[in-house]
């Protein structure tokens, strides 16, 4: 289960454009018609919330993840 303030960026077939919703919230906080701007607004979110932004390609499969929070296994080195 996604943690609370994930952003995920989603296309809404329906409407032929793309959403970013945060985990919890009932309503998008944004629709944009063209997906990199609906991304840069996803990012802060993210970067603002500390959480993770979730990017789904168009068939709905996520794509790519990117994390602004506290990682819970940060890499060695």
């Amino acid at each position: 289960m996604p943690k609370q303030g994930d952003v995920h960026v989603v296309y809404q077939a329906t409407d032929k454009g793309w959403r970013v919703e945060v985990t919890g919230n009932k309503r998008a906080s944004g629709t944009h018609a063209r997906k990199p701007p609906a991304v840069e607004q996803g990012r802060k979110l993210a970067q603002r919330n500390k959480s993770e932004l979730v990017i789904h390609n168009q068939d709905g499969k996520i794509g790519n993840r990117r994390s602004y929070g506290n990682d819970p296994f940060p890499p060695r080195g």
